[in-house]
């Protein structure tokens, strides 16, 4: 089942867009509970509450709020990375500004039924299967990981350093014959040294990317092309 939040305060864009979900989920024959939310501040406080969710639906312009602000107190106040954000609002100029709260998607009103099914098929293709687990180097010294824990890869001589949130883990092998197992809606080569895991990726330089765990990752000149592409087809999520 997937638990869905919308929080906007147009209560008649909350039912609408509630029927398109319900209308995926009978299509998909898959179980879906919605709840609605009109403020940021009735949200928060559910949260607070211990409630939780696996993909919220936030309106941008909130009356009582913003959504940013909601987006950036889930992300760093109670730093909730699992659930996943689908921004919401009539301008699409917020898109860019939204990169840094790592949000899944972006949906511009008035909703069409299309892009709807878009994005929630977008949500269990990527997170309701099961996790998938890359396998980094081999025989016995090899490990078994589940690619969504996954801050970034790192090459050291014959060896390669897994950055998770927990853990610093580190094995004989390449990073060549990691990256071609590894999803490429999630991962980015962004240096011949680095793949970064774009989930944990809070800001972007010139010439480096800040993580949340507060790691600074370099990207080399011939890379950049490369994570421009990659922020843009995030964003966009091939729509």
């Amino acid at each position: 089942m997937i638990k869905v939040a919308i929080c906007d305060d147009d209560i008649q864009f909350i039912y609408k867009l509630e029927q398109s979900i319900f209308r995926f989920a009978e299509m998909k024959r898959i179980k879906v509970d919605v709840d609605g939310y009109t403020s940021g501040a009735e949200f928060i406080q559910k949260l607070q509450q211990s409630e939780r969710y696996d993909l919220l639906f936030l309106d941008i312009e909130l009356g009582d709020s913003s959504g940013i602000i909601v987006g950036n107190w889930i992300r760093s106040q109670i730093q909730y990375e699992s659930m996943q954000i689908v921004f919401v609002s009539a301008k699409e100029m917020y898109a860019m500004q939204l990169f840094d709260l790592r949000p899944m998607n972006f949906l511009v009103k008035p909703i069409q039924q299309e892009r709807v099914d878009y994005i929630l098929d977008e949500y269990e293709r990527l997170y309701q299967f099961q996790p998938h687990i890359i396998e980094i180097g081999k025989g016995r010294n090899s490990i078994r990981i589940e690619e969504h824990s996954v801050f970034y890869l790192q090459s050291l001589a014959r060896k390669i350093q897994v950055v998770t949130a927990n853990d610093t883990l580190c094995v004989y092998g390449k990073l060549s014959e990691v990256i071609p197992a590894l999803n490429p809606h999630l991962f980015c080569v962004v240096h011949k040294s680095y793949v970064i895991n774009l989930r944990y990726a809070e800001s972007f330089q010139k010439d480096s990317v800040h993580m949340i765990n507060g790691d600074d990752i370099p990207v080399s000149r011939s890379m950049k092309n490369n994570l421009d592409h990659a922020i843009v087809e995030k964003m966009r999520c091939g729509g």
